[in-house]
């Protein structure tokens, strides 16, 4: 017979909407969200919602890759859930209302605290089940169609990502992998994202020649300061971010080194450079991102320990 605890959470996961529902799983933000809510819990069982918000409500205070990696560690779970532990996931906050609103139905709030804290400690146990079902599965997917632009099929792969709670990851790691087929003379970094510019003495998340590339999905003030800093040490700067977010960058850009900072989108600048590299040919097209998606997998290998970053090769590119 089930237990409380897996009847609250398998209740729960029926109540998401079908769109936040990924294998059957909800989506790694979620559940890291859910993590951090239970957490919060046992200190202040405060089920209204508001009171778990961040300032400007689209997110969950305190939810971040540490946290949530210790909450999986202490039930047995050593891998990496989301390289941001779900920070930019968009649905959170009506993901863990409709979480609250279970465990008020299930009548948690009667009982002690004691009580309480031995059923949250059984829900966030069935939520590491969750997220070791989903990394075990979970490996981002996405389909080719010949007849649509090259362009189109690196939005997908961003939008599957971003989806997925791994919008930065893939981000880095794809543009990582077309300066790679760009330069195949240049040894190109290959760090772990979220690894710290000032840890590592990087100016940005990659360096050629005097320019300096930031690759970033949140375009914000303390990436444009690093812009500034970079530009009085004399470099040249580029940033990288996706197309939706384009021109709130740009004039970000603008506000802080007029004329002075390029801005691109991750689409444009990696399908332009494998159209051109592969002679704007249908076959070659198809070559180049096979061999863009066999280098981004490598070097996900490499240096992540999350395995779901790694991208599913389309059947008709291999």
């Amino acid at each position: 017979m089930p237990s409380e605890a897996e009847d609250i959470v398998r209740t729960w996961v029926t109540s998401l909407p079908k769109r936040r529902i990924r294998h059957g799983l909800p989506f790694a933000g979620t559940i890291a969200a859910a993590l951090i809510i239970t957490e919060k819990l046992r200190e202040d069982f405060a089920l209204d919602l508001n009171a778990h918000r961040a300032d400007g409500l689209a997110q969950i205070k305190q939810q971040n890759r540490p946290k949530v990696q210790a909450i999986l560690a202490r039930h047995g779970e050593g891998r990496i859930l989301s390289s941001e532990g779900g920070r930019t996931n968009r649905g959170a906050p009506g993901d863990m209302q409709l979480l609250l609103s279970q465990l008020q139905t299930s009548g948690a709030s009667s009982k002690s605290a004691e009580k309480r804290n031995c059923l949250l400690d059984e829900i966030q146990a069935q939520l590491v089940k969750l997220a070791t079902d989903l990394l075990n599965c979970d490996r981002l997917s996405v389909s080719f169609e010949p007849e649509l632009s090259t362009q189109s099929f690196v939005t997908a792969l961003l939008a599957e990502a971003h989806t997925a709670g791994k919008w930065a990851a893939l981000a880095q790691h794809l543009v990582g992998a077309k300066l790679e087929l760009r330069f195949p003379n240049t040894v190109i970094p290959n760090n772990r994202v979220m690894a710290a510019d000032a840890s590592t003495g990087r100016e940005g998340d990659f360096e050629l020649g005097d320019m300096v590339f930031h690759v970033t999905v949140a375009p914000a003030a303390a990436v444009m300061e690093k812009c500034k800093r970079n530009l009085g040490h004399g470099r040249r700067v580029y940033v990288l971010v996706p197309e939706e977010t384009l021109v709130a960058a740009r004039q970000n850009a603008e506000m802080v080194a007029p004329r002075r900072i390029a801005v691109q989108s991750i689409e444009s600048f990696v399908a332009t450079n494998i159209e051109e590299l592969f002679d704007f040919t249908g076959s070659g097209v198809r070559s180049g991102l096979r061999r863009l998606l066999e280098a981004y997998n490598r070097r996900v290998s490499e240096v992540e320990t999350d395995l779901s970053l790694l991208i599913e090769m389309p059947s008709n590119l291999t």
